[in-house]
C-alpha cells in the first residue's frame, strides 16, 4: 500500500515497478488519483542456478493524495483518504498486506503535512507499525553520498524522530528517468539514469519479496469500530422499519420518519465494505424489507 502526501510520486513509482524505462507524464498542480486505486501485475524472478523460476503476484493499492487540494469549486479531501483505502481493500477481497509504504519527494522535502498524515496513519492503522517502510521519491539524481546524508537529516531531526524510529533502517529511494535527457538525446545521460533508476527498483523489490507475514486489516482496531457500528445500524435500520410499517401518526411525522430512515439506509452505504460474510445476507435483507416499506407509505405523507 502506498500513502502519501499529495504529488509525492506515488503513482510514478508504481509505473516503475512495472517498467524500469517508466519516464513520468508533464507535472500537473492538481494530483492524479482521485481515489484509491488497485494495481496488479506479476514479476518473474528466475533462480540461475536451480533454472527454476518464481512468479510473484503483486497488487498495490495507490491512495489518494493526503491534504488534496482540488479543482475550483470541490471540497478539499483530507485523511478520509485512509479510511477509503481500506475500503478498497474489501472492496477486492485484500484483506492481507505484505508492506505499507509512506512515500515523500526528495524535491519537495518533508512538509509539516507529511508528518501530520504519517501520525494520523499511525493512529489508524494501529498494529501495523512493522510494516511500514518509507520512500524517498524524485531521487534518480541521487549518488550513494547524496542518500547517506538524507537518511542522516531524516534520523536526527526532531521532528522527523517519530517516523525514523518507527520505520528503522526501512528508508528506501525511488525516481525515473527524465524526460529532458531524451529530448535533448542525451544518451550517456539517459543510460545513466536508468542505472541509477533500475538499481532503486531492485532494492526495493527485495524489500517487497523478503516482507515476513503479512498484517491482516480485519485486526485493525478501525475495522473492528466499524464493524460493530455496522451491527448497531443493523438493529437501527430494523426498529426504523418496524415502527414506520405499523404507523398511524400524523402525515408530518411519517415523513419524518421515513427521511429518517432513509438517512439510516444511507449510512448502510458507507459502511458495506465493513459488513462481514456472516452479517451481510442478513442485513442486505433488512435493507430490501426497509426500501420496500418506505416505498409502501409514500401515500401516507401525501
Amino acid at each position: 500500500m502506498f500513502l502519501g502526501r499529495t504529488r509525492a510520486g506515488k503513482s510514478t513509482v508504481f509505473e516503475v515497478l512495472k517498467d524500469a524505462t517508466y519516464i513520468p507524464k508533464a507535472k500537473s498542480i492538481f494530483s492524479e488519483t482521485e481515489d484509491a486505486r488497485l494495481f496488479s501485475f506479476t514479476v518473474e524472478l528466475s533462480d540461475s542456478q536451480s533454472g527454476t523460476q518464481t512468479n510473484f503476484n503483486i497488487n498495490i493499492i495507490d491512495t489518494p493524495g493526503l491534504f488534496e487540494q482540488k479543482r475550483e469549486g470541490e471540497h478539499i479531501r483530507e485523511n478520509e483518504a485512509l479510511k477509503k483505502s481500506i475500503l478498497k481493500c474489501m472492496e477486492y477481497e485484500i484483506t492481507k498486506i505484505h508492506q505499507i509504504f509512506f512515500v515523500c519527494s526528495f524535491s519537495e522535502g518533508i512538509h509539516p503535512q507529511d508528518i501530520s498524515a504519517f501520525r494520523e496513519f499511525i493512529e489508524l492503522f494501529s498494529g501495523v507499525e512493522e510494516k511500514v517502510a518509507m520512500i524517498i521519491t524524485r531521487s534518480e539524481g541521487l549518488d550513494q553520498q547524496d542518500k547517506d546524508q538524507t537518511i542522516e537529516e531524516l534520523t536526527s531531526h526532531k521532528e522527523l524522530k517519530e517516523i525514523s524510529k518507527l520505520i528503522g533502517n526501512k528508508i528506501f529511494f525511488s525516481g525515473a528517468t527524465r524526460k529532458e535527457f531524451l529530448n535533448k538525446g542525451s544518451v550517456k545521460a539517459l543510460k545513466q539514469d536508468l542505472y541509477h533508476v533500475s538499481s532503486m527498483r531492485v532494492t526495493l523489490y527485495n524489500c517487497i519479496f523478503n516482507a515476513s507475514e503479512p498484517f491482516h486489516l480485519t485486526n485493525l482496531d478501525y475495522y473492528k469500530q466499524e464493524q460493530l457500528h455496522a451491527q448497531e445500524l443493523q438493529k437501527e435500520v430494523s426498529a426504523y422499519q418496524e415502527k414506520l410499517q405499523d404507523f398511524q401518526g400524523t402525515k408530518q411525522e411519517c415523513g419524518d420518519l421515513r427521511n429518517e430512515l432513509k438517512k439510516k439506509l444511507k449510512q448502510y452505504e458507507s459502511l458495506k465494505g465493513y459488513i462481514d460474510a456472516q452479517m451481510g445476507p442478513d442485513f442486505a435483507a433488512v435493507v430490501t424489507k426497509a426500501h420496500k416499506t418506505i416505498d409502501e407509505t409514500k401515500d401516507k405523507v401525501k
